[in-house]
């Protein structure tokens, strides 16, 4: 069960309270789940790695064992887009007008997030006792 205080929301959303308040420990939840790598500087990142051809002695065609799928990563901003299931641009540095309210996410915290995971390199768990702390929410 959580507790939780609602703080500021802006006051033109199409999100109630307890919307929000779901939407903020869905979120805080898959940032303490461990099932999300960290990156920083894109919302979502997937970068494949080459295996050089040449270093294997083969001079033919890459092929897709040469191009081995690397694991996505993402900001603390983009766990959100990922599990609230909503189409995002992976090179976004931050939430849109609709991710942010439905989380009732000031601009300042979320500039606040932004440096703590791209700039701080803060781990996702420290991220969440934050959010917690700020929310209110307690477990």
């Amino acid at each position: 069960m959580f507790i939780s205080t609602l703080s500021k929301v802006t006051d033109e959303t199409d999100w109630d309270d307890d919307e929000i308040i779901a939407n903020r420990i869905k979120w805080i939840t898959a940032l303490e789940s461990g099932k999300y790598n960290q990156g920083s500087g894109s919302l979502r990142s997937s970068i494949p790695g080459l295996n050089y051809i040449i270093a294997r002695g083969d001079t033919g065609k890459p092929t897709e064992e040469d191009f081995p799928k690397l694991p996505t990563n993402y900001c603390c901003l983009g766990v959100w887009c990922e599990v609230s299931t909503w189409d995002f641009n992976d090179d976004e540095e931050q939430l849109n007008s609709n991710g942010m309210e439905s989380l009732g996410l000031a601009r300042e915290t979320m500039e606040e997030l932004i440096v703590m995971n791209d700039s701080k390199s803060d781990s996702f768990t420290k991220i969440a006792k934050y959010l917690r702390g700020i929310w209110d929410l307690i477990e």
